[in-house]
């Protein structure tokens, strides 16, 4: 290798090549940018590398931690909907969605879907209840992640409207039991 080296000198030397020193300048200077360059290449893959990691690390995390909530979410939920709903069952469950994005691809995501049976009723399907039994669904979600994680204040309006009087009754227990974790503006 330097027998090599030392001819391709001789050779740039017999050749008489004009500005053979710039030409050697520009080499070296070369010579050092793609040194710089494959350094700064080799740190952007080990970042690459570091940041997938942590992607899915954090994948893991949020799914770990949303199943986990949706479970708590979903115990609270059967709570007060057999409050509303005496005899009637509620839960949340997770489900996988199948979603065909523009280009054709196929990508799964979970959601979260609501199984409720009421007592005396054969229609499982939340828009064949009526308005009111629609409305106590959704309070009783609502109630539910409201008193896992209390805000500090809820401003609830006509959120009574489509519930008759018998309704209203159970609408008002539920009211009484979150005002015990935070201040309601009715």
């Amino acid at each position: 290798l330097m027998r090599a080296i030392e001819r391709s000198k001789l050779r740039i030397e017999e050749a008489n090549i004009p500005n053979r020193e710039e030409v050697i300048a520009e080499y070296k200077s070369t010579s050092e940018r793609d040194e710089y360059l494959t350094k700064e290449l080799a740190d952007i893959q080990e970042s690459e590398q570091k940041l997938l990691t942590l992607i899915d690390e954090l994948t893991h995390s949020l799914e770990d931690k949303f199943s986990t909530g949706v479970k708590e979410v979903s115990r609270v939920f059967s709570e007060f909907f057999e409050e509303v709903f005496p005899g009637g069952k509620g839960k949340l469950m997770l489900v996988d969605i199948s979603k065909i994005d523009d280009e054709g691809n196929e990508t799964v995501e979970q959601g979260i879907d609501i199984d409720v049976t009421l007592p005396n009723k054969k229609v499982k399907e939340l828009n064949m209840f009526s308005g009111g039994e629609r409305a106590l669904v959704s309070i009783a979600l609502l109630f539910a992640m409201s008193s896992l994680t209390p805000p500090p204040f809820m401003v609830l309006d006509e959120t009574d409207a489509p519930l008759d009087e018998h309704n209203a009754r159970k609408y008002g227990s539920m009211l009484a039991r979150l005002a015990e974790k935070s201040k309601l503006l009715v």
